[in-house]
């Protein structure tokens, strides 16, 4: 029975060699080649080590594995919208400015809808239920002085929609009239189409004309406020007057066009003459609102996920052909739901309902769509589950409408009323901002904001690496800001402190206003100085604030490595194919030395790993993976000469090299 040290001095894949006597000799294969780059253009080549970079976030979250050096993975209380720096989001918690959590209008009935809208400069909310619901719909109007919301009108029948028009605020009711309100806050009543029961959904003023929803019938009044035409200006086939998710309920105007939608999912368009159904989402699709912005008409959805009864919201934009998709977020278990779509300041805002299911992280918040850079962002957020908790539908922290008015962005989250924070241009530097603070949860929010870095290999993702230092660039106001580096091996399942053992090692902090760098050693399992043995590396920073008027800003973080820090072995040895060899343990065999050869060749130049016992009856593979590659092969006559029966007989001068790839990942 052949083996190695009994009978042959090695095995490649299934075959046993004899061994040309000093031929054989192992070594450490080389580590790196003559020359490399250092993984980032910002640093440059006569460094030994790599370094992975990153001072840039506008890309926003979603990236799980790495792909773009603006992008990462997730993130809940920052907000990366500028270049080159990352904050604390603002806080939609208490402030100065009214002193108390919320203004809690109508918080009481959590399934009622909120509708935003400015008229005669004052800023007004509209608070409805169904036909059912005691009283249908109050109408609220903000006072900046004093920074309170007054009830103005209580409605007797349903009002859905409002809409500035001819000098009034035009209310679409339900029964046989609709009501209006002039700048003196005067309601007066006028008549609905015959036989329009139904509220309006939604209602848009478009080229002198107000065009309003009743469910699937549009109809158009005009500035005498009388009806255009005793038939409806155009009826939505297939969508219905009875069920409210077939009706239409959204619109805006486009590029020169009034466009509307149902919140099952169908989008139609009008030029005034001529009107089309032009577009349908499939089942399931809850359409929440849309707005033209940046040239294009952006869509906000909710898709209920397949097996459960949570939604992930998607913005989509339509661009006259198609509907492309441009983000998605939530996760099993979170309603995701973006509400009303606004644009302020060259963004589009939106909500951020159940703070997109990340994490354990819960709340609501404000969110910002960059269409430049094509990224998604944090603007506001309220961590508070204590007092604002989640619970069963119409409570689940859904943002309605958001809204920019002097100085405020606010948002109406549904069954805990409306939350603001202040933002005006540089407001940052000048010291205007309020960030996310706390002195513990239940006050307003947690006083942390955290993201993690998208999972990175370095390109090789077979490849060993030691992970040497991490180096984090941030402003920290004063000692009030603090920051804290983790590290993970293992895709952000395990997180570790960055200086291991020396956990204080891993936060940074600093008793003046200054911008602040730091480099922490990698510490593995608490052993100082040895680094971090690992294929891949992923890193979270969490910042805090105990100041409501600071916050830290990161300004990059550059993680310093070197691959392949361990030696590889490569083998050096002629192969002896005899037709006639005496065995080690003095046996005689003929060999087969033709298939022999074949199988070297084959492994050669297919570049196939194979199997291999070294001279020490090592085996180089782990259970069916093999542990090594031919590097080289040359195939020469012996000295001695073949022999005169005509036998196959060789020398192979062999390079063996061992694969890591296939045992260590």
């Amino acid at each position: 029975m052949p083996s190695v040290g009994g009978t042959h001095h090695v095995k490649i894949g299934a075959d046993y060699y004899l061994i040309r006597p000093g031929s054989y000799r192992k070594r450490p294969a080389p580590l790196f080649g003559a020359r490399f780059t250092t993984g980032d253009p910002d640093y440059n080549n006569l460094s030994f080590w790599q370094h992975w970079v990153q001072s840039c976030w506008v890309g926003g979250f979603g990236a799980e594995t790495w792909q773009d050096d603006a992008m990462f993975h997730e993130g809940v209380g920052i907000d990366a919208s500028q270049h080159e720096v990352m904050f604390l989001t603002r806080d939609l918690g208490p402030n100065v400015a009214r002193g108390t959590n919320n203004w809690d209008l109508d918080v009481a009935d959590g399934a009622r809808e909120r509708e935003f809208t400015i008229f005669n400069e004052k800023l007004y909310l509209l608070s409805f239920g169904d036909q059912d619901a005691t009283p249908p719909s109050r109408l609220y109007v903000f006072t900046v002085g004093s920074s309170t919301w007054t009830l103005i009108k209580t409605f007797t029948t349903e009002v859905r929609t409002m809409e500035p028009f001819g000098g009034y605020l035009v209310f679409a009711s339900r029964g046989a009239n609709m009501e209006r309100m002039d700048t003196a806050e005067a309601f007066t009543t006028f008549a609905k189409p015959a036989g329009m029961s139904e509220p309006g959904y939604t209602s848009k003023a478009y080229r002198g004309k107000l065009y309003v929803a009743f469910a699937n019938f549009i109809w158009r009044l005009k500035s005498d406020f009388t009806w255009d035409g005793s038939t409806a200006f155009y009826t939505a086939e297939g969508l219905s007057h009875v069920n409210a998710l077939l009706a239409l309920q959204h619109s805006d105007v486009h590029l020169g066009f009034l466009y509307f939608a149902s919140e099952d999912g169908h989008i139609l368009r009008t030029d005034g003459n001529n009107t089309f159904d032009l577009w349908a989402f499939e089942p399931h699709v809850r359409i929440w609102g849309i707005r033209s912005f940046d040239g294009r008409l952006f869509i906000g959805v909710s898709e209920d996920l397949a097996g459960t009864e949570s939604a992930q919201a998607v913005l989509y934009q339509f661009s006259g052909a198609a509907v492309t998709e441009l983000k998605r977020w939530g996760k099993v278990g979170f309603d995701c739901i973006p509400g009303r779509l606004r644009a302020f300041g060259a963004s589009l805002f939106f909500g951020a309902s159940n703070q997109l299911g990340f994490g354990t992280a819960e709340g609501f918040g404000i969110a910002r769509y960059d269409p430049i850079e094509d990224a998604y962002h944090l603007f506001g957020m309220n961590q508070d589950s204590t007092s604002y908790p989640g619970g069963a539908e119409g409570v689940l922290r859904h943002v309605d409408d958001v809204m920019f008015y002097k100085g405020f962005m606010y948002c109406v989250v549904r069954g805990y009323g409306v939350f603001g924070t202040p933002w005006s241009f540089q407001d940052m530097s000048r010291g205007l901002a309020l960030f996310s603070f706390s002195a513990g949860v239940g006050v307003h929010g947690l006083n942390e904001g955290w993201y993690t870095s998208s999972d990175f290999d370095a390109g090789t993702p077979g490849l060993m690496k030691l992970w040497n230092t991490v180096t984090v660039h941030v402003d920290l106001p004063s000692t009030a800001c603090t920051a804290l580096i983790e590290i993970s091996n293992d895709g952000g399942v395990t997180w570790f402190p960055a200086g291991g053992s020396e956990a204080s090692a891993s936060v940074l902090k600093t008793g003046a206003a200054t911008r602040y760098s730091k480099t922490i050693k990698l510490q593995n399992s608490g052993v100082n100085g040895t680094g971090w043995y690992a294929t891949r590396m992923k890193y979270r920073i969490t910042m805090r604030t105990t100041n409501t008027a600071q916050t830290p800003a990161l300004r990059g973080v550059v993680m310093r490595y070197l691959p392949i820090p361990e030696p590889n072995w490569v083998w050096d040895m002629v192969l002896v194919l005899s037709d006639d060899q005496e065995l080690l343990d003095g046996t005689r065999e003929l060999p087969n030395n033709v298939t022999k050869l074949t199988n070297l060749e084959n492994s050669f130049r297919d570049q196939s790993l194979v199997n291999f016992v070294d001279i020490d009856g090592i085996s180089w593979a782990t259970g069916a993976n093999a542990g090594v590659l031919i590097q080289s092969m040359e195939s020469q006559v012996p000295f001695v000469g073949p022999g005169t029966d005509g036998a196959l007989e060789r020398e192979v001068r062999i390079q063996l090299i061992e694969a890591i790839e296939a045992y260590e990942v």
